[in-house]
């Protein structure tokens, strides 16, 4: 079944569940407690991202957020590539990324810094991960009917501890400098290390001179895997926060009105997430939300009619526990079967010593 036809049926149905109010587009939400203002909700899911609730939100909720392992890499995008093979005219397709994604580019890389700097050792020890999609710029496919080019994203890790010394000083100015394509992977590394006022003998710039060693192990590093990416001739780079990242909780209490709570459920990037390269990210936040679905307080649609007697039980559960906790006590399960999860990926750091 085609995405669109999923997309489809899944509209329609959550059309028949939330009424005319089911969609709302258009409606900037700052916080959840905004949203339960809105309406008389039964539950709250936030699925708002990482950076949906700053600090201070998170805090009162209980919800802060801890970050893991965490690592400062440079990603190359890669457009224009040449033949995939010499002597062929046919330009690269995405089945030729897909191969040369499984294949293992690290070592290409790290025996032609070896070569480069043998006496640089194990400050060149990079990771080298291959991602690829179809362009999606509007007009990429050019003819109508055309498949659009691939584009590629290349993660560079193990980068060597002066260089991600030299963009920390840099502060903010190195995340934020607009993007320039230039024709070809070390062509954007140079630039960005002069940027970064780093050059050694042979570079191109104007900035002083750098005694590095490491410094022809990266730049050989990135000219190697420019020939086995098959020369892309248009090439920006960037530097990314590669890291773990997880909330204290995502079950929580959010308070409403005098004696009444709403549970709050935070859920994909706004509960947790991990490094775009791993590709396992959207996996897992699937894996949660079917696991949260199945909970037994989750009835989509109307509610039951209540039995004989149930209320004379809501009133007596009053008296066992305070409304905060009453409001959550159903998704506990869910919060549990979370912080396993945490528990058994080490680089989220949430294992007692």
């Amino acid at each position: 079944m085609a995405l669109a036809e999923i997309e489809r049926l899944l509209l329609e149905q959550w059309h028949q569940l939330g009424g005319p109010r089911g969609f709302e587009y258009c409606n900037h939400i700052d916080s959840p407690a905004e949203l339960a203002a809105a309406g008389d909700w039964d539950l709250i899911l936030w699925a708002g991202g990482r950076w949906s609730l700053d600090d201070v939100k998170r805090k009162e909720l209980g919800c802060g957020m801890r970050v893991g392992e965490a690592e400062d890499v440079l990603v190359f995008e890669l457009r224009g590539f040449g033949p995939a093979r010499r002597g062929d005219a046919r330009p690269t397709r995405l089945e030729d990324l897909a191969k040369l994604a499984a294949t293992d580019l690290t070592s290409a890389a790290c025996q032609a810094a070896a070569s480069a700097a043998p006496e640089a050792g194990a400050s060149c020890q990079f990771k080298v991960v291959l991602r690829f999609a179809r362009d999606g710029d509007p007009g990429a496919g050019g003819a109508k009917g055309k498949a659009p080019p691939p584009v590629a994203w290349l993660w560079l890790l193990g980068l060597p501890a002066e260089l991600k010394a030299a963009k920390a000083a840099a502060g903010t100015t190195a995340g934020k400098r607009p993007r320039k394509d230039l024709d070809s992977m070390p062509a954007a590394l140079n630039v960005e290390l002069e940027c970064l006022g780093i050059r050694g003998e042979g570079t191109p710039g104007h900035g002083p001179l750098v005694d590095a060693r490491w410094l022809p192990c990266l730049q050989a590093a990135v000219t190697a895997l420019q020939e086995r990416i098959f020369f892309p001739s248009s090439v920006s780079v960037r530097w990314v926060d590669a890291s773990y990242w997880s909330a204290d909780q995502v079950v929580c209490s959010l308070p409403v009105g005098p004696g009444k709570c709403t549970p709050l459920v935070l859920i994909g990037d706004a509960a947790m997430g991990k490094p775009f390269y791993t590709g396992t990210t959207l996996n897992v936040h699937l894996a949660e939300v079917k696991a949260l679905s199945r909970l037994p307080v989750i009835r989509w649609g109307t509610a039951q009619d209540a039995g004989p007697g149930d209320d004379d039980r809501r009133r007596a559960r009053r008296y066992l526990v305070d409304e905060s906790l009453a409001a959550i006590t159903p998704l506990l399960p869910y919060e549990q079967r979370y912080r396993e999860l945490l528990l058994r990926t080490p680089a989220f750091h949430r294992r007692q010593p």
